[in-house]
């Protein structure tokens, strides 16, 4: 739970006693007494392919070359609404499938490494009697988020390196551009790009495989980065020399914030940490921006709900407010308890409300 400082404090405290003891059920562990509090409510079937969250809730995935929606919150059956052209995702998968903030609009990344990497924008207007033509960016791909700004930041990996492309999707067909905003992950050996997010004020990406430590950053360092730095900058900012240290979790591969400012991670380094998902409490993550020391999975929350899994993915459900796990086809729910969690909720929304703004001034709300 978030360190906040109001006259409800004597309330907070005993809030944080209550955190403690529900996250003590089956399939989560408490770190830390500022533990955010998350437990097990519930479990569906996920559906094949690469997934992300429409903003009802409901889950969409692309599988294959067809778009799937899930039939109701929390079922587990799915359906076809559509598909997208066919042999635009390279032989290995889409590397994502995100939706916008308003539900309209989607871009896929082609899972393609190199010369063919590329991303492709569509509507969903687009999808249904026949396939969906995208407009395509030669962009490497790993991860995307799309911010409430509108903006589409895309993090890859190719022949010059890990980093970030900031892409404005346009308004027509073919009008939509994309320049490069963050370089040099992972240093000049090389490295994997990981999850990428943002909460308003910033932008996190992670290094999600550095082969030669040496040079810099390690696996699952997480670095954030000002939204105003990135919008005023004439040249790329340098992952290892601009951005700000704020975790070393995992292996970074998921990144999102909850509504509550907390830090949810998720991956798995075969060479050191694996095995569940960190939410790291806001208040960590609010200190390492005030330049206090990087975040660890010490610092908040452990959730492992399928013991043996070493590799997790995961979403936040802003609409639900949980958190979702996937593993061996599984989804699994992780919502803050209540009484708590409805007192903790207020607080966030409010913090957020106050927090959360785009590089120019204008109030966009919890991510």
């Amino acid at each position: 739970m978030r360190s906040t400082v109001c006259s409800a404090g004597r309330v907070a405290a005993g809030m944080v006693m209550a955190f403690t003891f529900a996250s003590s059920c089956a399939g989560s562990r408490a770190l830390a007494s500022t533990s955010p509090g998350y437990s097990l409510v519930g479990i569906y079937v996920a559906p094949s392919g690469t997934i992300d969250v429409l903003p009802d809730g409901r889950l969409v995935a692309l599988s294959g070359d067809s778009v799937l929606v899930q039939d109701a919150l929390h079922a587990s059956t799915y359906t076809s609404v559509g598909s997208i052209q066919a042999g635009f995702v390279g032989s290995f998968g889409a590397s994502f499938f995100r939706v916008s903030p308003d539900g309209t609009r989607f871009v896929v990344g082609n899972g393609e490494f190199g010369t063919g990497a590329a991303i492709g924008l569509g509507t969903f207007g687009d999808l249904g009697g026949s396939p969906a033509t995208l407009e395509s960016l030669a962009v490497d791909n790993f991860d995307a988020h799309w911010a409430p700004s509108g903006l589409l930041y895309v993090a890859g990996a190719g022949a010059l390196g890990a980093g970030v492309v900031e892409v404005t999707p346009g308004a027509t067909f073919g009008s939509s551009t994309s320049r490069s905003i963050i370089t040099n992950i992972g240093g000049p050996g090389g490295a994997a790009s990981g999850g990428i997010t943002v909460d308003g004020t910033h932008l996190y990406t992670a290094n999600g495989f550095d082969f030669s430590p040496s040079d810099g950053s390690l696996t699952g360092d997480v670095h954030a980065f000002a939204l105003s730095d990135i919008a005023s900058a004439i040249s790329p900012l340098d992952f290892e020399a601009d951005g700000t240290h704020v975790a070393r979790v995992l292996s970074g591969n998921d990144l999102a914030f909850d509504v509550l400012g907390n830090l949810v991670v998720a991956g798995g380094d075969f060479f050191g940490e694996q095995g569940f998902v960190s939410v790291l409490d806001a208040s960590a993550v609010a200190s390492t921006l005030g330049g206090g020391p990087f975040a660890t999975s010490a610092d908040g929350q452990q959730l492992n709900p399928n013991p043996g899994e070493t590799f997790y993915n995961s979403r936040y459900n802003a609409s639900t407010q949980e958190i979702l796990i996937f593993s061996q086809g599984t989804v699994y729910r992780y919502a803050i308890p209540s009484p708590a969690g409805s007192f903790a909720l207020v607080l966030g929304l409010i913090a957020s409300r106050r927090r959360r703004r785009d590089p120019i001034g204008v109030e966009t709300g919890a991510e």
